[in-house]
Order: structure tokens, then C-alpha cells, then sequence
């Protein structure tokens, strides 16, 4: 899917899917016939992730917060690293940061696409590689109304604004050089007394803390 288009789709699904205090914050797109978490229990872990990230909003604040993408993709890969060791997702969990696993953005790869992603795989000696991508900052606004008291009354009218964070997550099988996985995971977080840079590294800690809880426990719906 066109990289410009496909986070916009998720964030509008993924509205459309919200209650008043629970929310669907992961969209699984693959999994390979057979393929359960549980098969990462005990094999070593790679983070790597492809740097470009689409900041459609939140744009001074980003920029302010990481210079360059890569400062982004790298804290991406650091807190899913110290989320990922507590909850025994795999016996080890490692990042590396000069590996772009821009080649691994395919849903198979046949002899063509493999020799292109080979320095991936030689790159990286683990029984799994997570390649992050498609990483987006943007927002949405949530309006609510409340009808003006007594007969005649005005009724308000309250916007709040909310930084969403959002990144895909797949997850490959580097002895087969097979994607067994793959989804994305979005993180909000309301933006409180123009605390801009707060709202954005908390909606990205929110969508480390889904990708991290799916990959545990299956949960797709989080509050909050």
C-alpha cells in the first residue's frame, strides 16, 4: 500500500472502531499459516527499523524533539527493546541501528527480493528480525457538545487534540527468511496546556507499550 495513504487509512479505521474508554490500537495485515507468539518464547530478537518517518503534524515539536529521523526510529527501537525484555517475549532482545530494513518491506520474498535483503540477513545472527516502518506522526481532534441548561440555552462546544503515533511491526523469521507477522500499532496521547512534546512521547510510548502487549498476549484493544 502506498506509504502515504496506508497510516491515514489506519487512523481513520481506527476512529471509527473508538468507545468512550477503550480503543482498537492494533490492525494485524499478515501472519503466516500456522504462526503463533508463543514460537518467539526463548529464540533472540533484533529491532531494526527503515528511518524515513512521515510527520504530518506535530511538525516543530518533532523537529525540535529529534533533529533527524533516525534520533526517532531510534527511540522507537530503545523503548520497544526495554518493554519487550520484561514481559520474556524472547530470551534476548537486541537493537541495531545501522541495518535499514527497508528490503524486508515486501509481504514474501522471492529470489529477486532475497538477494536484495541478503546484507539484512547476514547482518544479523538472531532467530528473529522486528523491522519497524512506516512510522507516522500525525493527529486527530475529538469535538464534544453539551446542551445549554433550561429552555433557550446555549449549547458548548469542546475540541481536544490528540498527537497519534503510528508504526508497523514486522516480524521475520531470519532462518527461513519468512515474515511470519506483521501489524501496525498506534498510540494517542490529548494535548494538555500545550504540552506538545509531551503529548507526542506519549502517544509513542502508548504504541510501544500495544505492539509489545499484541505480541505477548494477542490483545488488540487497550483503554485509553
Amino acid at each position: 500500500m502506498n506509504f502515504a495513504l496506508k497510516p491515514y487509512l489506519l487512523i481513520l479505521t481506527a476512529a471509527l472502531l473508538f468507545s468512550s474508554c477503550t480503543a482498537v490500537y492494533i490492525n494485524e495485515n499478515h501472519r503466516a499459516p500456522g504462526f503463533v507468539t508463543e514460537q518467539i518464547a526463548g529464540k533472540s530478537i533484533t529491532l531494526i527499523a527503515t528511518p524515513q518517518v512521515a510527520v504530518r503534524e506535530f511538525v516543530k515539536t518533532y523537529y525540535a524533539a529529534y533533529p533527524q529521523d533516525s534520533l526517532f526510529t531510534q527511540d522507537i527501537l530503545l523503548r520497544l527493546q526495554n518493554t519487550l525484555s520484561p514481559l520474556q517475549v524472547g530470551s534476548t532482545v537486541l537493537t541495531n541501528f545501522q541495518v535499514d530494513g527497508a528490503a524486508l518491506q515486501v509481504n514474501s520474498l522471492n529470489a529477486a527480493e532475497i538477494e536484495k535483503a541478503s546484507h539484512v540477513f547476514e547482518q544479523i545472527n538472531s532467530d528473529y528480525i522486528f523491522n519497524i516502518s512506516n512510522i507516522l506522526v500525525g493527529n486527530r481532534v475529538e469535538t464534544s457538545y453539551a446542551a445549554g441548561a433550561g429552555p433557550g440555552g446555549a449549547s458548548t462546544q469542546t475540541s481536544t487534540e490528540f498527537c497519534v503515533v503510528a508504526f508497523d511491526v514486522q516480524i521475520w523469521d531470519r532462518n527461513s527468511k519468512t515474515k511470519v507477522l506483521e501489524f501496525v500499532t498506534t498510540g494517542e496521547s490529548s494535548v494538555s496546556f500545550f504540552m506538545f512534546e509531551s503529548a507526542l512521547k506519549d502517544a509513542l510510548d502508548k504504541a510501544v507499550i500495544h505492539a509489545s502487549e499484541f505480541i505477548k498476549t494477542g490483545t488488540t484493544v487497550f483503554n485509553k
